[in-house]
């Protein structure tokens, strides 16, 4: 009878486990299954900053309903959008302004999508916006059309727009699909390894699970890194964590903050501040030979970060790309810094 106990037990946790396991895989797919609408509120003052917008003028009451008029050329920029899903649509509702006849570009990521005559009336316009050309993260939606020049009227105008609209496309997200269970799966079997008992094992699977999936879930923002690598983040430091101790509460307590330093990019506004790119600038003349100058000819010393120059033209010289190994190095410094002070202070 004891030898059967350790068994049925030992099969419970098996089976709890593949249960988490295949609860990730199905929710993955059920989040993915509808599209998802982004809309752009072109009624409110203040628009959202979600996205960056060109060639938008303030918004204007007509009647009960608002719109917005725009330039000649008109920007909708969502910064690291194709971070966020492969595939998008597009829907536009917009009208001429203007009894004049006048051609209007739709244009994705600068690549003409389809011309179209706007009419005086209000329009939706659907569009199937095409893959992002290699290496594009972020996805761009422009209007080009003549502008009009209005009596009494100083600026120039396109249309006006009145509703304004992304949406993503159902797809099947397979690498998150597979790779996440798979580290969940690595973190049950090196916490089991290293001592913890099958409830506080089942339990740190658990909440990563959890955690992980509200944050793909709901995708507060776009984020310069992708989801995967963010995840891949906050599980390697737990398993880190794993090794350090074996108090349950504590590899919890470090999970969950190794989870809201890794996806600070998404659970905040990511942007890389001018001196960042004073360094850039440095680093690139130096690797090309006309040594540590911002201009040069020009002797002065306008970095504040000699180290971080210095590996950044290490980075360039290697062929990086210095805005997205800022964004990793940041990540990976800050979860070091959160364990090596832990360490220290244990």
């Amino acid at each position: 009878m004891s030898s059967v106990a350790p068994s049925n037990q030992r099969i419970a946790e098996l089976l709890l486990l593949l249960l988490l396991l295949v609860g990730w895989m199905v929710g993955v797919v059920l989040v993915r299954r509808d599209s998802l609408p982004l809309p752009v509120d072109l009624g409110r003052p203040e628009l959202n900053d979600t996205f960056h917008y060109a060639g938008l003028y303030p918004v204007e009451q007509r009647g009960e309903g608002t719109f917005r008029w725009t330039s000649g050329s008109f920007l909708l920029q969502l910064p690291w959008g194709y971070q966020l899903a492969p595939a998008y649509a597009a829907v536009v509702r917009m009208e001429a302004g203007a009894p004049q006849r006048r051609e209007l570009t739709f244009l994705a990521n600068e690549r003409p999508l389809v011309k179209v005559i706007p009419a005086e009336t209000p329009r939706i316009y659907r569009l199937l916006l095409p893959p992002p050309p290699a290496d594009e993260v972020s996805l761009r939606l422009a209007l080009a059309i003549a502008p009009l020049q209005l009596p009494a009227v100083t600026r120039p105008l396109g249309v006006i727009l009145t509703g304004l609209e992304l949406r993503i496309l159902p797809f099947t997200d397979w690498p998150t699909l597979l790779l996440v269970p798979c580290t969940l799966l690595l973190i049950w079997a090196l916490a089991r390894w290293r001592g913890a008992r099958p409830v506080s094992a089942l339990l740190l699977c658990s909440i990563l699970a959890v955690a992980l999936f509200a944050l793909y879930a709901t995708q507060l923002r776009t984020s310069p890194l992708p989801y995967l690598t963010m995840a891949g983040f906050s599980v390697a430091a737990t398993a880190v964590a794993l090794l350090l101790t074996r108090d349950a509460l504590v590899r919890v307590g470090l999970a969950l903050f190794s989870i809201m330093i890794s996806f600070s990019g998404m659970l905040w506004a990511s942007w890389l501040s001018d001196d960042a790119f004073i360094s850039f600038r440095y680093a690139q003349n130096l690797i090309a030979g006309h040594g540590l100058v911002y201009n040069p000819g020009e002797r002065v010393e306008g970095y504040t970060n000699f180290l971080y120059t210095m590996l950044v033209a290490l980075l360039m010289r290697l062929g990086g790309d210095p805005v997205l190994w800022s964004y990793l190095s940041g990540v990976g410094l800050a979860l070091a810094l959160l364990l090596i002070t832990y360490t220290l202070g244990a």
